[in-house]
């Protein structure tokens, strides 16, 4: 890895993990929730991550995450055990260890919203440096030398699970996604990206701070019917792609029906169960590049259970990422 250099603590490298949890909502019988849900956590925790954005979140899984002395002693998360409004009766939670500067929940529709955190931190100053590794989604990223902003979003888009045979939900899919960036873009437009707050200006210099952004999340994307980019904006580089170009595209499912006995079990009745890459990281920024993206959870729980039940019907992807 690239030496450090400068005064003070510094960011190097961002680690960032996406991961659907899937609710208990269906299927409860089988799912076994419980010892799903401290196999989670524990796999939450080796990845010591910056970033961790979570979908189908419940208010269970929610006391049982913020409960852990790791969480509690080094993460700031959007709910709380005494308010759980948007995990409620399932959504999006995000955890951090970097300083946050304000968080912001926007709805698409009843029961569709996004959960967003505005960070801030110094980079360290980095002369060189060497590949690193995105991961689960899990992704790694470097950069270094100055005061950033990290736009976060978590989304968990519209499912082709009600869908009439043959076709997709990807109209609102592409709807939901290009609200957030139009509310995006006109934040910035107006030199004030979280409506919450006014422009962080750099401690040391008085300069504006350079904001980054990475979309995060289970877009439910269907790519036998759709583009994978989901027509991304220009500045946005899908984090996958970059760090496996030449990878089969099968090798980076996270939702596979064929390996994972509960997306098999959660695929719709009457269609044909297809594998595909669900969840994403996506990145818009002038200071960071990924390096390195590996999917997780694809292992089955120990020990085995009646079905050879892994953590989540989604596998997660993780990933990292520098300057």
């Amino acid at each position: 890895e690239g030496e450090g250099e400068g005064e003070g603590e510094g960011v190097d490298e961002l680690v960032v993990v996406s991961y659907n949890v899937l609710f208990p909502h269906f299927h409860g019988e089988v799912l076994d929730t419980p010892r799903r849900t401290q196999a989670m956590c524990a796999l939450l925790r080796a990845q010591n991550a910056d970033v961790i954005a979570l979908q189908e979140v419940t208010p269970p899984f929610l006391h049982a995450l913020l409960a852990k002395p790791w969480v509690r002693e080094h993460y700031t998360a959007t709910a709380s055990p005494d308010d759980h409004r948007t995990v409620s009766p399932d959504g999006q939670l995000l955890l951090t260890k970097l300083e946050v500067n304000g968080a912001t929940t926007y709805g698409f529709n009843r029961s569709k919203k996004v959960i967003l955190f505005d960070l801030f931190y110094r980079q360290k100053y980095q002369r060189s440096q060497r590949s690193r590794s995105l991961g689960g989604s899990n992704a790694r990223l470097t950069s270094g030398g100055a005061c950033r902003r990290l736009l976060v979003p978590s989304l968990h888009l519209t499912s082709d699970y009600r869908a009439e045979a043959g076709s997709t939900k990807v109209t609102e899919r592409r709807l939901q996604l290009h609200t957030l960036l139009r509310e995006y873009r006109r934040l910035e437009a107006q030199g004030i990206v979280n409506p919450l707050s006014d422009p962080l200006k750099d401690p040391l210099s008085g300069s504006s701070i350079p904001t980054d952004m990475l979309i995060v999340g289970d877009l439910n994307a269907a790519s036998e019917y759709e583009d994978e980019q989901y027509e991304l904006p220009t500045g946005f580089i899908d984090a996958w792609r970059v760090c496996h170009a030449n990878v089969v595209e099968s090798r980076a499912y996270t939702y596979d029906p064929a390996n994972n006995p509960l997306a098999m079990l959660n695929s719709p009745p009457g269609k044909i169960a297809r594998g595909k890459r669900c969840d994403r990281i996506m990145v818009c920024s002038t200071g960071w590049e990924p390096t390195g993206m590996w999917l997780l959870g694809y292992k089955p729980m120990l020990p085995p259970s009646e079905i050879k039940i892994k953590q989540s019907n989604n596998l997660w992807a993780s990933g990292g990422g520098g300057g």
